[in-house]
């Protein structure tokens, strides 16, 4: 699945919101022995914060 799927649907969140959801699943990443699961979740912050943050210039 990709990064931007994960979120694709979904409203953008505001930069408080972000850092919950971020929180929430960074706390459930480390307490989990399975590595899917922690993947998942690395998958998802990675998309809330693709789509919360602005688009970097190059």
């Amino acid at each position: 699945m990709a990064q931007g799927d994960l979120m694709s649907d979904q409203p953008p969140l505001g930069p408080e919101e972000a850092l919950v959801d971020i929180r929430t699943l960074a706390r459930v990443a480390l307490e989990s022995d399975d590595a899917a699961v922690m993947k998942r979740d690395l998958e998802m912050i990675l998309a809330i914060v693709e789509t919360t943050l602005p688009a970097r210039r190059k």
